[in-house]
């Protein structure tokens, strides 16, 4: 029987010490997942704020939904929709805005097209007067669609 090597190295993040077979070493070894998860967050917030086309500074907010468009266009609807983790809508009332968006407050698409992010199809609304709003279309919706 063939004896693996394994050999003691540290992990990346904490600098624990552990022992890993030379087959399975990396460019970066990590003791759980929670050290691997904790360095790739750190790292792909560095990427975001540095070089991430996405949020590059100097473009208006019109300018950036018109790149997303673009890239949804080409990408066959699969382009991201997060914005630093955040729905790009709820980015774009924001930096409309100039101020965070209140935990109660939801961002409504006025033409109610979910794909058209454009600051003029956004308003801010507070949860029950935008939960309103839909049961009033709902309701409005169902009386003339028919059958009741």
């Amino acid at each position: 029987m063939l004896a693996i090597k394994k050999v003691i190295i540290s992990c990346d993040k904490c600098g624990k010490l552990m022992a890993k077979k030379i087959c399975r070493i990396k460019p970066r070894n990590f003791c759980s997942v929670e050290c691997r998860d904790a360095h790739n967050s750190v790292r792909m917030t560095i990427y975001n704020w540095t070089q991430n086309p996405e949020n590059q500074p100097g473009q208006t907010i019109e300018q950036r939904a018109a790149r997303r468009e673009r890239a949804k266009r080409r990408s066959g609807g699969t382009a991201p929709t997060k914005h630093f983790g955040m729905s790009y809508h709820r980015a774009i009332m924001e930096a409309k805005l100039g101020r965070p968006l209140q935990p109660d407050e939801v961002v409504h698409h006025i033409d109610g097209n979910h794909e058209n992010n454009k600051p003029n199809n956004l308003e801010v609304m507070d949860r029950r007067e935008h939960a309103r709003w839909h049961m009033k279309q709902y309701w409005a919706k169902k009386k003339g669609g028919g059958n009741g």
